[in-house]
């Protein structure tokens, strides 16, 4: 799978947009992808930008799995022309089990199958 984001490095120049989720290599994600257009099955772009990428991780007190999700860089702009930072509820850590079931329950609740 190739993930297509605008932005990058050469060299010494970086061009950062905000609200792009950031990777690293190694990292474990969920992601929530769409096509991107270009024709190409294995390509896409991350949905909703940051707020499509689910890091992945071990609770350090609990050692269970849990996945956050990215939202910095994110902001709202409402009609009123009031910018606000996004710091959603559904941020903090979700156990991975919670996360799996709602993407199931999504799924279903759309028509789809699991």
């Amino acid at each position: 799978v190739r993930i297509r984001q605008i932005g990058g490095r050469v060299g010494e120049t970086e061009l950062v947009v905000a609200g792009q989720p950031t990777f690293v290599v190694g990292e474990e994600v969920v992601l929530f992808l769409d096509r991107d257009g270009s024709n190409r099955a294995d390509q896409f772009v991350v949905n909703c930008m940051a707020a499509g990428k689910y890091s992945i991780a071990f609770d350090r007190l609990t050692g269970e799995r849990v996945a956050t999700r990215a939202t910095r860089g994110l902001a709202r702009h409402p009609m009123n022309g009031r910018t606000r930072t996004l710091r959603p509820a559904n941020a903090r850590p979700l156990l991975m089990q919670d996360l799996v079931r709602r993407i199931n329950s999504a799924i279903t609740a759309q028509g789809g199958e699991r």
